[in-house]
């Protein structure tokens, strides 16, 4: 089981009084649980930092120190060539992450005397929600087909560029969130009873929107960097509407009411 202290414990009461159940006492099943997404959420806090020092770093270097330049045909490419590197960090970080956090439930589970498990498997659907398919769908499968009309339609190299990237960055976070999501979906209960086996559905949802939705912050960062009116105006358009998406999403899964209990199959 994972160490866990005074504030593990009060972020667990936190959490059960967020999700309408302030009378029940946290399990110490749910406080390590909560205990490893702290964790995890510490070391994407860390990840963002050190891409913000890599970018102002860089910028500085290229400013004061030496002109470091990425040109083809005289057009100068480095916005898309920094957008591209932002966008494979930002996947290895995600990935790197579930797995870690993957590794950390799995010494949980190990620990656990008596495991349960639900008496009917649930849709993807039921765990996922439709709002969050809702919003997924319009973040990659959307951001990619901006990206391919971008590539496809842009008179401007630098906005072809882009749009490559945009498409083939967002096709990757998408798809390690497809993985992480389809994982939770599968994964074995882990629970002991049935009240924390209606905490595990709760947590299996909140896992499953584990991956930061980065396409959206991406669109805002590359709208600064086109040529053209009409790539602008859709990739902020982009923006703003999965953002609202991700939006209502957080909202509707943040404080989402905990069941009593969940009927189970003893293992």
């Amino acid at each position: 089981m994972v160490d866990v202290d005074e504030n593990d414990l009060r972020r667990a009461r936190r959490w059960l009084a967020r999700h309408r159940a302030p009378g029940r006492e946290p399990s110490p099943l749910l406080t390590a649980r909560l205990a490893v997404r702290e964790q995890a959420r510490q070391r994407l806090v860390v990840h963002l930092l050190v891409f913000g020092f890599l970018l102002i770093g860089f910028t500085l270097l290229r400013e004061f120190v030496v002109d470091v330049s990425v040109r083809a045909g005289g057009t100068e490419l480095m916005g898309p060539v920094l957008l591209a590197g932002a966008y494979l960090l930002m996947a290895g970080s995600s990935w790197w992450l579930s797995r870690w956090k993957r590794r950390a439930e799995r010494s949980i589970a190990e620990g656990m005397p008596r495991r349960v498990a639900h008496s009917a498997v649930r849709s993807p659907g039921e765990v996922l929600g439709g709002p969050f398919l809702l919003a997924a769908g319009s973040t990659y499968i959307g951001g990619v087909a901006l990206g391919l009309g971008m590539l496809l339609f842009s008179t401007s190299v630098v906005d072809r560029a882009l749009g490559v990237i945009f498409a083939a960055g967002t096709l990757a976070v998408g798809v390690v969130a497809a993985v992480v999501a389809g994982e939770e979906v599968r994964r074995p209960a882990l629970a002991e009873d049935d009240e924390t086996l209606a905490v595990d559905d709760l947590l299996r949802t909140e896992d499953a929107h584990y991956i930061v939705p980065f396409p959206v912050l991406v669109a805002l960062v590359a709208s600064t960097s086109t040529h053209g009116a009409v790539e602008m105006t859709a990739l902020l358009a982009f923006t703003l509407v999965t953002a609202l998406l991700w939006t209502a999403t957080y909202l509707r899964e943040h404080r989402r009411p905990l069941a009593r209990h969940a009927t189970v199959d003893p293992r």
